[in-house]
């Protein structure tokens, strides 16, 4: 299973229409308009936000970010 599938689980599940994902921030959701941190989540940061990305990138746009 992906590592984004868990943030995906919680946005369906939950009601929600957007996943916000961006390094140095915890993953976000936004539901009703209103955007809120997905609960108990770490930042996303270094290693594990790049593997995160390689999970869901083509590999060339996953490259462009790295450079």
């Amino acid at each position: 299973m992906a590592k984004i599938d868990k943030y995906f689980k919680h946005l369906v599940e939950g009601g929600g229409s957007d996943l916000h994902l961006s390094e140095g921030q915890v993953p976000k959701v936004r539901v009703h308009g209103s955007v809120s941190a997905i609960p108990g989540e770490d930042v996303l940061e270094g290693e594990s936000f790049r593997e995160l990305l390689a999970e869901i990138c083509e590999p060339n746009a996953f490259q462009r970010y790295l450079e």
